[in-house]
């Protein structure tokens, strides 16, 4: 599988999170109280970013006219598929209301821009719980996979970049920032632990076998536990990116626009 479908669904808390400003009353007004504006041509704008980013991502704007925050701890995913073919794995899995807890405890490290339209953010996560449930078919080490049921995997010390390319176009006599792509790399992964229930159907000794061979060899199987952590989101990403910052005028957030 390649590595950028490996980040899905934790961008998919991320884009809603980005997009964590909606639109209350259907116009903006031009004074913002707390959300501070940044220079989006000053070089040494990165700490400005990251507070900013910081506020309208994870901390909350609250008294910005015009606009209602709204936090996505916890987020609920509707679907998320898998499908893993190697030597050692060759599954099939769906996943259906996933909720996800523990965004509201992460950090933006750092936000730079490129070339005035290209955000790079990073991110630390302490820890994101998940829990759904699933239907799964498939072979792992020759044994054979036909369950479903719920589960919970929980993803510890998540660092993340995200590249964020974007383009400034005009629209009613004002400027917005129109998400284009999403390329992410997840650069650290400290821990994973899941639970998945009737693996193996009716055998819960085998059951059993099985979330213990994942838990206490879980980076031998990242196939399988990355995607569950990132499928889908790159995609909406720029769908839920558009849908609310497309909104968002960039004279808000720069001030030199």
């Amino acid at each position: 599988m390649e590595y950028k479908t490996q980040i899905k669904h934790f961008i998919e808390l991320l884009i809603i999170c980005a997009a964590a400003i909606s639109i209350a009353n259907g116009e903006l007004e031009k004074s913002s109280s707390s959300l501070k504006s940044c220079k989006l041509h000053d070089p040494e704008n990165s700490e400005c970013l990251t507070n900013q980013w910081q506020q309208i991502l994870i901390s909350g704007i609250n008294d910005v006219p015009g606009f209602k925050w709204i936090s996505v701890d916890p987020y609920t995913a509707k679907r998320i598929t898998l499908d893993v073919h190697s030597p050692a794995l060759n599954v099939t899995a769906e996943f259906k209301k996933v909720v996800v807890t523990g965004l509201k405890n992460a950090t933006i490290e750092n936000v730079s821009i490129d070339n005035g339209e290209t955000f790079i953010l990073d991110m630390k996560v302490p820890k994101l719980h998940f829990k759904g449930n699933y239907i799964i078919k498939g072979t792992i080490l020759l044994l054979k996979l036909d369950g479903k049921g719920p589960f919970t995997v929980d993803y510890v010390d998540l660092q993340v970049r995200f590249v964020i390319n974007s383009k400034l176009v005009s629209k009613d006599s004002e400027q917005f920032f129109d998400i284009k792509s999403v390329k992410t790399d997840v650069k650290h992964i400290g821990l994973v632990h899941v639970k998945f229930d009737n693996v193996f159907g009716d055998n819960q000794s085998l059951t059993d076998s099985a979330n213990d061979l994942f838990n206490q060899n879980w980076s031998s199987f990242l196939e399988i536990l990355r995607p569950i952590l990132i499928e889908g989101t790159e995609g909406i990403l720029v769908e839920q990116g558009n849908k609310y910052i497309s909104k968002l005028p960039a004279r808000i957030l720069f001030s030199d626009l």
